[in-house]
């Protein structure tokens, strides 16, 4: 295992900010280094994910007949556009406001919630503060416009249910209501994804690259 140890306080922020780590990004997001001079991001898990991720180890190492081993991938054959796929559809259906649909699209899936926002990078505080005032400088129209893009570029396979006149619709039983941060907690504390979408199948990720090599 590679010894990572903190950069120095000297150092460009990897954010991309252009500012020296320790007036920028440190404190809120820790930046570390191998011996070799390879940067990574080290992000601590909640709780929560780290029991996900314990049974998602166990039903892995069941679904294999052995123990992982270091060079097994967590996630083999997990496919990223499914995984979109499958949270708009349950953002949609539960009622997501659509600023938060437009900055996680917008920000390549990055979520933005009250636990995290204040440790962002500057950079990608930035890009989310400007996401939210062009959601709101746009137009109904231009809105929908956009949204409708994003969604067909980064889930083709849906795009055509949630296409331009769905999300004008969707977006008119909003009207100018400003969300809340906080919509996220309740998005995931309510949201039963069981009776959005079809449940959880290890063996459909373990075989979602050989679906896309006959697409």
């Amino acid at each position: 295992m590679k010894k990572l140890t903190e950069i120095s306080d000297d150092i460009l922020c990897p954010c991309g900010s252009k500012n020296p780590y320790a007036f920028c990004c440190k404190g809120k997001v820790l930046w570390k280094q191998d011996p070799k001079g390879k940067i990574y991001r080290s992000d601590k898990l909640s709780d929560e994910a780290v029991e996900v991720l314990k049974r998602y180890k166990k039903e892995l190492e069941k679904k294999l007949g052995r123990p992982l081993k270091p060079s097994d991938k967590l996630f083999p054959g997990f496919n990223p556009r499914k995984f979109t796929e499958v949270l708009i559809q349950a953002f949609f259906k539960a009622k997501f406001h659509p600023q938060h649909i437009y900055t996680y699209l917008a920000l390549d899936g990055l979520f933005v919630t009250p636990e995290n926002i204040a440790k962002l990078t500057t950079d990608d505080k930035q890009l989310y503060d400007g996401f939210v005032n062009e959601f709101w400088d746009l137009s109904l129209q231009e809105k929908a416009l956009v949204l409708s893009f994003l969604i067909k570029k980064d889930a083709s396979k849906i795009a055509p249910v949630y296409n331009f006149k769905f999300c004008l619709k969707y977006l008119q039983d909003f009207k100018d209501e400003k969300p809340d941060l906080n919509d996220y907690k309740k998005f995931s504390n309510d949201l039963d994804l069981n009776e959005h979408i079809k449940p959880f199948d290890l063996n459909d990720h373990l075989n979602d690259d050989k679906e896309d090599s006959n697409d």
